[in-house]
């Protein structure tokens, strides 16, 4: 966390600055450590500048306001560790003149961690649909299952990878999310490897949810997934692959559960055999069916 500099750590850089040649230089390298306070300003005011002072990280809207010389807005709303505190003055924000395009700019070049949810009360609703995106899955608002029940649709893969907070993925919340969701396959298959009951994870690749069709392709996350399951879940994960995004079913993929998946039904792989001629895999599955005396996927293959 950001602090305010103390009277001793003002002295600490008084000190460096007696054998330090280019002041303004190291004043700027300590205005980027600090919350830059009146106890700052008034030590080193000759020194500053409005690159220093307005690249502060945490500023807060009453030195902005104290300071109006040293402050310059573009540098401000191109640093990514600003406070959004000032955003909740509404002087800040006509004198700014932030709003459309310029709040967008200014909340989606933030670190997440510094978006609070008073600035979400204020300003969701007049964000742009990518800056409300980078805010359901990049803060640490998504914590909160409500929120993202409510806000659902605008949750992408993306939220996988927000470190920030942990999301207690229970079957309610994952079942909400998609009832309330255009899902894609990528989306559905992430958020189902978050679950530990099978028989959920069946029952929500049979439900018929809204889905939109996709050509993307994502091996790493259909593998995991395919060794999350056991081979009698894998019509399902299938049919729902094929009717909504065919392409993900990559020759990474087709191989790879050849090569994990010892007991592969017989009737799931004539109603796939399509997949593996299409990937060049014929003969790997010829190789797998004989193994296995499966007649009937011998028959299919020698008809192709």
């Amino acid at each position: 966390m950001i602090k305010e500099p103390t009277r001793s750590d003002i002295e600490a850089i008084k000190l460096v600055m007696r054998a330090y040649e280019d002041k303004k230089n190291l004043i700027n390298l300590q205005a980027k450590k600090y919350s830059i306070n009146d106890l700052f300003v008034e030590e080193f005011e000759q020194y500053l500048t409005k690159e220093s002072f307005s690249g502060s990280p945490a500023l807060k809207f009453a030195m902005i306001k104290k300071y109006k010389e040293f402050f310059d807005f573009e540098v401000w709303a191109q640093n990514k560790e600003k406070s959004l505190e000032p955003l909740l003055f509404d002087e800040f924000v006509d004198e700014y003149s932030v709003k459309g395009e310029e709040l967008d700019k200014v909340i989606s070049n933030t670190n997440p961690e510094n978006f609070t949810k008073v600035v979400f009360d204020k300003y969701f609703s007049s964000l742009g649909y990518e800056t409300k995106k980078f805010v359901i899955n990049f803060t640490a608002l998504s914590g909160d299952p409500q929120f993202l029940t409510e806000n659902a649709e605008l949750i992408t893969s993306d939220i996988f990878k927000n470190r920030k907070v942990k999301i207690d993925w229970t079957n309610d919340l994952i079942e909400k999310i998609f009832t309330n969701k255009t899902l894609t396959v990528r989306f559905l298959i992430n958020t189902l490897y978050q679950s530990k009951d099978l028989a959920f994870i069946r029952r929500m690749l049979t439900t018929p949810f809204n889905y939109k069709d996709s050509g993307e392709t994502f091996d790493v996350d259909l593998k995991n997934i395919i060794i999350k399951l056991s081979e009698n879940y894998m019509k399902e994960l299938f049919d729902i692959v094929r009717a909504h995004n065919k392409n993900a079913l990559s020759y990474e993929v087709m191989s790879f559960i050849l090569k994990v998946k010892d007991d592969l039904e017989e009737d799931f792989l004539v109603e796939n055999v399509d997949l593996f001629i299409e990937n060049g895999l014929m003969g790997d599955l010829a190789t797998y069916a004989r193994s296995r005396d499966y007649r009937s996927v011998m028959i299919v293959l020698k008809l192709n």
